[in-house]
């Protein structure tokens, strides 16, 4: 259904370009690529959460940390940073 992921796709740029990462509907691994290239950090993923759980979020400026938090809190996992690695089991 081309016609609706285009306008999903158009309304993500506009959020981009406003500062907001918007998820909708994506695995847990295509989330962690999102925030790896929206915050710059490495992600290794210990977890096992099956892709076929989908994610939903917006996150407008929020740092890494409150993110990291949101995400723990949200999905019941526990992470650390080092450096620019975040590990997340």
């Amino acid at each position: 259904y081309k016609t609706g992921s285009q306008k999903v796709n158009a309304l993500s740029e506009v959020l981009w370009k406003d500062g907001i990462l918007s998820l909708k509907d994506l695995p847990f691994e295509q989330v962690l690529q999102k925030l790896q290239r929206w915050y710059g950090y490495t992600f290794i993923n210990k977890t096992t959460i099956s892709d076929n759980e989908l994610f939903n979020g917006k996150f407008d400026q929020e740092d890494i940390d409150t993110v990291m938090e949101t995400l723990a809190l949200s999905i019941n996992i526990q992470y650390s940073i080092k450096n620019d690695t975040i590990i997340i089991h």
